[in-house]
């Protein structure tokens, strides 16, 4: 499995990348497996037709079974496809319960970041969180479309004036990652440095960083 960013090195790979990383390889093994089979029937209707000699009667419904028998095979094989993407997908719009969670709203313009925490303080171009907690971003825009998106986490989310988009991830690792966090919709002149900072402290030290930090309104 390749893995973004420096995780590999960390050896921490966030939850979003695994299951990420499992649907899809859930969708390629479907897809070979339909390939395999369309290919192989394929294949077979052509070596049998040709060890046949052409019909002497006219109508019936000789291939009736062969056929009703493919109808079904293919058949199943979209459903268990559809419904196997819809259950390995719907876990990754609903963020875990089993964790601390922390919601922090985050407002993109022409051409930075904006995340403003629950007490009110707004950080600009600096994402700072705890390690081992759900954060959940919810996104909006207060010009242009942007698009914020987190490589090393494989999430991202449409930046939109007037409307709200969200996602989550977990951060296993403690660190500094500068231009983790980017824009990946052309916005403008400034758009390819549309970057911020991820900064993931312990639970204890962001605790501290949180208490200490000087609350303040949305600017």
């Amino acid at each position: 499995m390749l893995l973004p960013f420096n995780l590999a090195d960390l050896g921490a790979v966030p939850p979003t990348v695994l299951n990420w990383q499992s649907v899809f390889n859930m969708y390629l093994v479907l897809g070979v497996s339909g390939a395999v089979f369309a290919y192989g029937l394929m294949f077979f209707y052509i070596l049998n037709g040709r060890r046949k000699s052409p019909p002497a009667r006219r109508g019936g419904n000789g291939g009736g079974r062969g056929n009703l028998l493919t109808l079904i095979v293919v058949t199943g094989i979209v459903v268990a496809a559809f419904i196997a993407g819809v259950e390995g997908n719907a876990y990754m719009w609903d963020a875990p319960q089993n964790l601390p969670t922390l919601t922090i709203t985050v407002h993109a313009y022409q051409w930075g970041w904006n995340f403003t925490y629950p007490d009110g303080y707004t950080s600009t171009d600096v994402l700072t969180v705890p390690a081992n907690t759900t954060i959940i971003l919810n996104v909006t825009s207060e010009d242009v479309f942007h698009d914020l998106g987190i490589p090393m986490f494989d999430v991202k989310a449409d930046a939109i004036p007037g409307q709200w988009d969200a996602l989550w991830f977990v951060a296993t690792q403690t660190g500094s990652y500068p231009y983790a966090i980017r824009c990946y919709e052309l916005c403008g002149a400034g758009h390819a440095y549309m970057t911020a900072n991820l900064s993931v402290l312990t639970p204890a030290a962001f605790s501290s960083w949180y208490t200490h930090h000087e609350p303040r309104g949305v600017g």
